[in-house]
């Protein structure tokens, strides 16, 4: 199975059986920013529909935010735990949770929902060395027999994106579920995006984890950014770039979504992230995909296959290279 294949969320149903109108317990181990966008997703639907929710997440997290009404549940731990404690912890919340199963009900049920990527595989595979998961908690288990044992894969890519292959009958696509219709943006960023006349706007975000650039990097960005007839949105929180243009407008933070459903929207420059792929997607925005790590480069090559983006090599592009990328998303209609 391919890494990309892997990028999922794997649902284990460890004991009992799954009824319906039954509540039952779930475990999460999530990761964070655009992870944690999707799964809350499921995670909010799962807590509609009856179900107990508790997340697992180190103290020092930045990105799990959760409205004050929710009724999912977060146990801490402390940011500084070694791998052996957090595998302690983890143990312990799955027999906490298999064990105030109702004990005379058959329907009573615990799922563990996991995000497997390459970033963390190793890690869970160290935990799973020391957690155990048959009902009568007896036997350890490893990485790979623990996702041979999942009931569904929910794989979080699209046949809007993604090329004709074969797939398993457990494998379930839900590529763009956190994609929501847009919401008025705030007043100083609606009042910048109708200042842009006919020629609209350009969105432009390198994803929650990179705010800066070299010097080098952002000016000639800047420079090529300056050329363009439409004002810029730049999500950006290094130093103000020597050759910034006054129609571009620097952001710590945007909000993607509802600037990317927004009328005056023409393109979206992206590092090809799958959260801002399917919302591109989901607004029929064109991209300029500018590819940095994991599985982008993929994401970015299938939108270009597909017609609805052109790729840069973030090292060598020019000033020149991204203006041209820029006309080309936005005069061609093809």
């Amino acid at each position: 199975m391919s890494v990309k294949m892997t990028a999922a969320l794997l649902l284990l149903q460890l004991s009992g059986f799954f009824g319906s109108g039954s509540a039952g317990k779930v475990l999460v181990w999530p990761m964070e920013y655009s992870h944690w966008l999707n799964l809350r997703t499921i995670l909010d639907e799962l807590v509609k529909k009856g179900h107990e929710v508790t997340v697992l997440i180190p103290s020092a997290s930045l990105s799990y935010e959760v409205g004050d009404t929710s009724a999912i549940k977060f146990e801490t731990y402390p940011s500084s735990t070694s791998l052996a404690d957090v595998a302690a912890i983890f143990m312990e919340s799955i027999r906490k949770c298999v064990y105030e199963l109702p004990k005379q009900s058959f329907w009573g049920y615990f799922v563990l929902l996991q995000e497997v990527v390459w970033e963390n595989s190793n890690y869970f595979e160290s935990l799973c060395k020391d957690v155990v998961f048959n009902k009568e908690l007896r036997k350890p288990t490893t990485l790979a027999e623990t996702m041979g044992k999942a009931d569904i894969w929910l794989i979080r890519t699209y046949w809007d994106l993604e090329f004709p292959h074969p797939v398993l009958p457990n494998f379930d696509f839900v590529g763009g579920l956190h994609c929501r219709p847009a919401k008025p943006l705030p007043k100083e960023i609606e009042d910048f995006v109708q200042s842009s006349g006919e020629h609209g706007v350009v969105v432009f975000s390198l994803g929650s984890t990179v705010g800066t650039l070299t010097e080098e990097r952002a000016n000639v960005i800047a420079a090529g950014l300056a050329q363009i007839p439409q004002k810029v949105l730049w999500r950006f929180e290094g130093k103000k770039p020597d050759t910034l243009g006054s129609n571009t407008r620097l952001y710590k933070w945007i909000p993607q979504n509802d600037l990317l459903g927004h009328p005056k929207t023409r393109a979206f420059i992206t590092h090809g992230g799958t959260n801002g792929i399917y919302e591109a997607i989901y607004h029929g925005i064109p991209v300029v995909g500018i590819p940095l790590f994991g599985d982008q480069f993929d994401n970015v090559v299938h939108m270009k296959t597909k017609g609805a983006g052109v790729r840069m090599d973030f090292l060598t592009m020019s000033s020149t290279d991204l203006l041209h990328a820029v006309k080309t998303v936005t005069n061609d209609p093809s």
